[in-house]
């Protein structure tokens, strides 16, 4: 005899408990049913207190499924999802990415102290543009005699015992003593700064030798302003070799990276 079944059986008969509301009733004979499931070794007497459930689709069936399912979206001219063109990340606007920037320049800075009787200070600042090329030291320093006053750069950034201790002038490579245009100097060798008669130097240098950088480089070490004028090596005193006879050290400070 052939009976309708209730909603919920069809439903969990076709695709278990959790799919039941989308399960349209159907007219089955509920002996072959029976037999059906008996095969399974599921009991032979069906009831709808009975609750059978099915096994999920296999594979296959899934992927007929879908494929039944695909070929009729597109006859009705749906667009298949593979050919979506693809979305725009979210917030790609907002958020732009930020490209790494490569440092450029080197940039040191000098505080002048004066270990002298005469109260000779100043701030200087060293820059390196590009990072190989040349060096160049701004600033301005007072408190000197109106006139030509040496100008190095020493081996040590000690200054324990004021100027004296930065050692002598930074001579990596054991030249003697010259002028900045000299193929043979010091790496520290800067020549002269001039102080007008208020005592007061506009420094501007640009030099090629000495560096930020590498075995050149014056970062650690000391910057030291003379009493006296550098004779840059050409002079007769016994020092001009060495120091160019620039006298006392007025005043000095530690390069430092800013």
């Amino acid at each position: 005899m052939n009976r309708v079944l209730s909603f919920t059986e069809s439903a969990v008969l076709s695709y278990g408990p959790a799919l039941a509301i989308a399960i349209i009733p159907i007219n089955i004979d509920s002996r072959h049913i029976s037999r059906v499931r008996s095969s399974e070794g599921v009991p032979e007497r069906f009831s709808s207190d009975l609750v059978l459930a099915r096994s999920p689709p296999s594979r296959s069936e899934d992927k007929t499924a879908r494929d039944s399912s695909t070929s009729h979206d597109n006859d009705l001219g749906a667009v298949p999802i593979k050919e979506l063109p693809p979305e725009p990340p979210l917030f790609k606007d907002c958020f732009p990415q930020r490209r790494k920037r490569r440092r450029r320049e080197l940039v040191a800075v000098v505080h002048l102290t004066s270990f002298s009787s005469r109260n000779v200070t100043g701030n200087l600042k060293i820059v390196q543009t590009p990072l190989d090329g040349p060096v160049t030291i701004t600033g301005t320093i007072s408190g000197l005699t109106g006139g030509l006053h040496g100008f190095h750069v020493h081996e040590k950034g000690d200054l324990s015992e004021g100027c004296k201790s930065a050692g002598a002038h930074f001579n990596p490579e054991n030249n003697t003593h010259g002028a900045p245009e000299d193929t043979v100097r010091h790496v520290g060798d800067l020549g002269n700064i001039m102080a007008n008669p208020d005592g007061e130097a506009i420094i501007n240098i640009t030099d090629n030798i000495i560096s930020l950088r590498g075995s050149n480089s014056i970062v650690g070490r000391s910057i030291v302003v003379h009493s006296d004028e550098d004779d840059l090596g050409k002079g007769n005193h016994s020092l001009s070799s060495t120091t160019g006879n620039s006298g006392d050290r007025w005043a000095c400070g530690v390069v430092g990276i800013e």
